[in-house]
């Protein structure tokens, strides 16, 4: 084999998801990147490099589990121009295996340490898809939820997820069966003023949302289906600024949102810790999402839930 085989087994293996990582994100949680960083990748490279490595075998496993379909084709390039010096790569075409009379191809990443929480995200998404890609889940379809169901989440380690949710255009083309609501549930404010969001939100004729089914959890996708079917993204936006007013930064803010026409909602935690504008939340979150999609990078937790890690724009 070649190394331009090589090259392109690896094009394979790199999903298109990852290329979000090189732009900006217009959220990240730099404590939580942080922390989970340090306890995956840091370990091996505290004192220098840690190299990842892909081979062909490896290349043919991840592409059968994911399914390469939706853009799972994009090459190694994109990241090392993107993310600067932290990362290199080489192929390498190796010698017949002895033992099984086959070539040990190998495409190599190497790690180097960082500390900007987008870098160490870029390190984290790499270092699942080398040792941990079954772990790693690239939704285009939320609605198909093998990626958040209960063997998904009690997995270790925890699951990372790229999630892509989609605008209204691109629901309303048939691209998707829902797209992206965030139905405000509950913020904590940096004067420790919590505030229930979910039952301010309100219909067009002033109608307030029904009682919450505190003893029927079976009829939960119905109530929040009452949210969905309700839901205005300008109204919505002006629930989470008017609580916002003149109680200080956003420190946690929890959404439902629906993933399925059945409305099946996941839970999105964000915990920006006083250091992002209420814009993010209101405006990006809501009226942004709303109208042209979301990308969000998380881990998972039961509920289904995530507690996102960076949110970008589509």
């Amino acid at each position: 084999m070649t190394e331009g085989d090589v090259q392109r087994m690896t094009d394979d293996i790199i999903p298109a998801h990852i290329g979000w990582l090189a732009d900006a994100p217009f959220f990240i949680d730099e404590q939580q990147v942080n922390s989970f960083y340090d306890a995956v990748v840091r370990p091996d490279g505290e004192q220098g490099d840690t190299q990842l490595e892909f081979t062909a075998q490896k290349a043919e496993q991840v592409k059968k589990v994911m399914n390469a379909k939706g853009g799972m084709s994009l090459g190694l390039g994109w990241i090392f121009s993107g993310i600067g010096p932290t990362v290199s790569g080489e192929v390498s075409a190796g010698k017949e295996d002895m033992h099984t009379g086959t070539e040990t191809n190998s495409a190599k990443v190497t790690l180097k340490p960082i500390k900007t929480p987008q870098r160490q995200l870029v390190h984290l998404a790499l270092h699942y898809l080398a040792n941990q890609w079954q772990r790693l889940f690239l939704v285009n379809d939320p609605s198909n939820r093998n990626w958040c169901n209960r063997e998904a989440v009690e997995g270790l380690p925890r699951g990372l997820v790229f999630l892509d949710l989609p605008s209204i255009t691109e629901a309303d083309e048939g691209n998707s069966k829902t797209n992206a609501k965030f139905i405000p549930v509950a913020a904590e404010f940096d004067q420790n003023n919590i505030d229930r969001l979910y039952d301010k939100l309100q219909r067009k004729s002033g109608e307030n949302p029904p009682d919450y089914p505190e003893d029927r959890p079976e009829t939960l996708c119905d109530y929040w289906g009452w949210f969905v079917k309700e839901f205005s993204p300008r109204r919505t936006m002006k629930v989470v600024e008017d609580a916002a007013a003149n109680k200080g930064p956003v420190r946690w803010v929890r959404y439902s949102v629906p993933i399925d026409e059945g409305n099946n909602c996941l839970s999105l935690v964000f915990s920006p810790a006083g250091k992002f504008d209420t814009g993010v939340f209101a405006y990006n979150l809501i009226w942004d999402a709303y109208n042209n999609g979301v990308r969000l990078v998380g881990t998972l937790k039961s509920g289904p839930e995530l507690n996102v890690l960076a949110a970008y724009e589509k």
